[in-house]
């Protein structure tokens, strides 16, 4: 599966050296969690739940908790998989700290897909449906408990809390999520989270940021594919 994952110079430095390359929860995903909060762990450990469940290869043997990686498989729908480092979203992560742009090669059975506004509904602790459906929910919720998943995070009730939970699976139903957020395949963002990243899975690498020009990295390439 081809992957393109943007990460700070360092996690290149550490892969051209031959490490593994792990994550925390604060910087699997330099995009989103970058000034997070602590209560950005939760979500993060859900999704590390859903991969174990899902058997996703490649889980690191570390006493540590083991957090995913981040990639895009659509960056901008299904005919833009590439990020685009002209973008003001790409130079606003690049501001103060050289990033790297990978180009990945990894098997299928290392990646779990999922929507990516599909995520922010459980960054958010919202419920994930249709409106209609949502609604419903939501009114529920305000007779029976006098509040709303809005004011308390998580729900009082451990059955509402885990009703509102399990409508975050829906976003690794990429086909089921269009209808839910209204948009198509052109549009659908797909992220890719994976547990590790070595030198091998690595097609290509560009180093930008910093308001400097980027230029890609020459290495040794990925052993299946031809010089990049």
């Amino acid at each position: 599966m081809l992957l393109y994952s943007v990460q700070p110079l360092s996690v290149w430095n550490d892969l051209s050296q031959g490490r593994v390359v792990t994550a925390t929860p604060f910087d699997a995903d330099p995009q989103s969690c970058e000034g997070a909060d602590e209560a950005w762990r939760e979500p993060y450990t859900w999704l590390s739940e859903q991969m174990r469940a899902r058997a996703i290869e490649g889980l690191p043997n570390e006493p540590t908790p083991a957090f995913p990686m981040w990639a895009w498989h659509w960056y901008n729908g299904w005919r833009s998989q590439k990020p685009d480092l002209r973008t003001r979203t790409m130079r606003d992560w690049s501001l103060t700290h050289r990033m790297v742009l990978l180009h990945l090669d990894i098997d299928a059975s290392r990646v779990l897909l999922s929507d990516y506004d599909g995520w922010h509904w459980c960054l958010n602790y919202w419920y994930l449906g249709r409106d209609r459906e949502t609604r419903a929910f939501q009114r529920e919720v305000k007779e029976a408990l006098n509040t709303s998943y809005f004011k308390s995070k998580p729900l009082p009730d451990p059955g509402y809390d885990a009703r509102l939970r399990k409508t975050w699976e829906r976003m690794f139903d990429l086909p089921a999520m269009r209808p839910i957020l209204q948009t198509s395949m052109k549009k659908q963002i797909v992220q890719a989270t994976l547990w590790q990243l070595t030198k091998a899975d690595v097609i290509s690498a560009v180093e930008f940021g910093m308001h400097q020009p980027s230029h890609p990295i020459s290495f040794q390439t990925h052993p299946h594919l031809p010089t990049p």
